[in-house]
């Protein structure tokens, strides 16, 4: 199990068997946040990706906060539909 944070803007690296998975942001700006492992890639400009409303500060207005992921060393990706997919 590896556990990912974006919550900066650096980089994080974690190689298991023959995987290397990258969790940092891309982009001028620094406003794509992605998880990658070659062939896959998280959907670029995906708002809801591992972002969401802090429903623990709700009466405070809208925040959004970056959460943390798991990804499993032996995952091979989501739907079906990642893996044909062309990167950019």
């Amino acid at each position: 199990m590896i556990y990912l944070s974006l919550l900066s803007l650096g980089s994080y690296r974690e190689r298991t068997e023959k995987n290397l998975y990258v969790a940092t942001v891309s982009g001028f700006t620094g406003a794509d946040p992605l998880i990658y492992r070659e062939p896959l890639r998280t959907e670029q400009y995906n708002p809801k990706h591992l972002n969401e409303s802090a429903v623990e500060f709700i009466n405070c207005g809208k925040t959004i906060y970056s959460r943390v992921a798991r990804v499993c060393a032996r995952d091979n990706g989501g739907p079906h539909k990642f893996r044909k997919k062309k990167n950019p």
